[in-house]
């Protein structure tokens, strides 16, 4: 498939769980629960006729058509993590039968991007670390690296362990941080919040879009939501593509956002004294950068822990659009 109808692909399969997971939201063009789902899945079968993934879950729901009381069964066919997703009007991505489908995608792919997660880590955050490696460890995507900065010594030795894992103990968080950056091996780096959560296909979709867009993509972020105490996903936020007139001063990009090593290191790495530590890289990138460079996915990947001063300067766009 062309770039345009991948894209139109993951589209109808992301509306087609949306209606599985929410039997009653409604899908303009398509109605809402089974059905909408019965006829998305139909539409992307015939963009890819080969995947055999999707046409099992065509026979599956045809299944359930018969009987309409079968609906909460059919939700289980197409499933977000908790059951959460009736919280939020959000498009998000994880699914039992996800693997299938990405594994068909990047059997196509040219190249596997190591993609490297930074984490700057102090002791009341502990407990919000442990989340957000959870999340990293059930990545659909597997060539990934994890980097811990922290003042304070790793509190288990997995990270002896595996070369995957890295435990940096340092005081000086920023020093740290540039000497991850400039030692890693990665393609891409970016810095997480401990606490904020990637989405299952995170990873997967960054690298899809590596392999589709090239080099043409320097910098990718994505849209986000929140997540509660109670693991609810909430207040999405949709953004827009990247319009340098609406970043200043605002927390336009978010808490997904990873950039390519040589850029950062051209760019002197992340300022973590930044208000916005996101917009800001992207902000310095844009100096030498075309704006075209700066790759918005518009699927939820990242499910970030709430706290007001997230939203409070968000720009007026993306915040209308908030649930």
């Amino acid at each position: 498939m062309d770039e345009e109808t991948t894209q139109a692909f993951i589209a109808k399969i992301d509306m087609a769980r949306v209606a599985l997971n929410d039997q009653r939201h409604n899908i303009e063009g398509y109605g809402s629960g089974i059905n909408a789902a019965y006829k998305l899945l139909c539409e992307a079968q015939a963009m890819a006729p080969e995947n055999h993934a999707i046409a099992d879950e065509i026979k599956k729901l045809s299944g359930f058509m018969v009987d309409t009381t079968s609906q909460n069964q059919a939700a289980q066919v197409v499933k977000t993590p908790a059951e959460n997703t009736a919280t939020t009007t959000a498009t998000t991505t994880n699914s039992s039968q996800a693997p299938s489908m990405a594994e068909q995608l990047m059997q196509q792919w040219q190249i596997k991007p190591v993609i490297e997660i930074l984490v700057c880590v102090s002791e009341n955050q502990l407990k919000g670390l442990a989340d957000t490696i959870d999340s990293v460890s059930t990545q659909l995507y597997s060539n990934w690296k994890l980097t811990v900065i922290s003042n304070m010594p790793s509190p288990d030795p997995v990270f002896q362990k595996h070369d995957i894992l890295q435990w940096v103990q340092i005081n000086d968080f920023q020093t740290g941080l540039n000497n991850a950056i400039n030692s890693s091996s990665a393609d891409w780096l970016g810095l997480i919040e401990a606490g904020g959560c990637l989405d299952g296909e995170a990873l997967f979709a960054l690298a899809n879009h590596d392999n589709l867009k090239g080099d043409r993509w320097q910098i990718v972020y994505s849209d986000e939501d929140h997540i509660g105490v109670d693991n609810t996903y909430y207040q999405p936020i949709f953004k827009p593509d990247f319009d340098i007139n609406q970043l200043q001063g605002k927390d336009l990009i978010g808490g997904f956002c990873f950039a390519r090593k040589a850029l950062l290191q051209d760019i002197d790495g992340i300022n973590l004294s930044a208000e916005h530590k996101n917009d800001d890289v992207v902000l310095r990138a844009t100096r030498t950068l075309n704006p075209s460079a700066i790759g918005h996915i518009p699927n939820i990947l990242y499910h970030r822990p709430y706290a007001p001063h997230h939203t409070e300067h968000m720009q007026p766009q993306a915040r209308s659009n908030i649930a």
